[in-house]
C-alpha cells in the first residue's frame, strides 16, 4: 500500500513538473537533468470571476443639464436669461419649490427681462412621507390632484390660476417634478430617465 502511495506521489510530481515546464515554454529535461529543474511558480490561473465594475455616477444635475440643449438654445434665441438667484428667491418667498433643494434636487428658472415671460423646472428624489406632506401643502395652496396611472399630478385650479400658466407638479414613486408647462415636466422626466 505504501509503495502505491509513493508511486502515485512520484507520478503526481512528474506531471506537475511537466505541466510547469510546458507552460513556461521550456523543453522538459530528461534523465538526470530532470532532478535539477528549478521549481517555478506558475501564474495563478484566472478564476473566471471578473472584478465587479463600479458604474460611473452621472454628473451632478445643473440647470444646463436639467433641460435639453434644444430648449437652452431656444431660450437664448428668444432672449431668456437664467435666474442665478432662483433658489434664494424661492427660500425668501417660502415657496414649496424650495423643497427641491431641501431634498437634494434642483429647481431652475429662465425669464424674459422686462416681461412676464418665464419658464421654470424642478426635480428631486422624494420619500413617501415627504411626498405626502408636499402634496398636502399643494392642496392647501389651491392645487387640484388628478391621477395618471401611478403618477399623481397637481395643477392649479382655474379660479386660483391668476397668472395663466399651466403650473404643474408631478409625483412618481420616489421622485417629483415641476414646470410651468406640462411639456416641461415631460422633458425633464426624459432627461432624468436617460441618466
Amino acid at each position: 500500500m505504501k509503495l502505491r502511495v509513493a508511486r502515485f506521489a512520484a507520478l503526481a510530481l512528474a506531471v506537475s513538473l511537466l505541466a510547469t515546464a510546458c507552460s513556461s515554454g521550456e523543453e522538459t529535461p530528461s534523465g538526470d537533468d530532470a532532478r535539477t529543474v528549478p521549481s517555478t511558480t506558475a501564474a495563478p490561473a484566472p478564476s473566471g470571476e471578473a472584478k465587479p465594475s463600479t458604474p460611473e455616477s452621472p454628473a451632478p444635475l445643473t440647470c444646463d443639464s436639467l433641460v435639453s440643449e434644444a430648449t437652452l438654445a431656444e431660450f437664448e434665441a428668444n432672449g431668456f436669461v437664467h435666474d442665478e438667484t432662483y433658489e434664494q428667491t424661492l427660500r425668501d418667498d417660502n415657496s414649496i419649490e424650495a423643497k427641491f433643494f431641501d431634498f437634494g434636487g434642483i429647481a431652475c428658472m429662465w425669464f424674459l427681462p422686462n416681461s412676464d415671460g418665464w419658464a421654470a423646472f424642478g426635480y428631486s428624489e422624494i420619500s413617501d412621507a415627504d411626498a405626502a406632506a408636499v402634496q398636502e401643502q399643494l392642496v392647501a395652496d389651491g392645487y387640484v390632484r388628478s391621477d395618471e396611472g401611478s403618477d399623481a399630478v397637481y395643477a392649479l385650479a382655474p379660479e386660483t390660476n391668476t397668472l395663466g400658466h399651466d403650473d404643474t407638479f408631478l409625483f412618481e414613486p420616489g421622485a417629483w417634478f415641476h414646470s410651468v408647462q406640462r411639456a416641461g415636466i415631460d422633458e425633464v422626466r426624459a432627461i432624468i430617465a436617460a441618466r
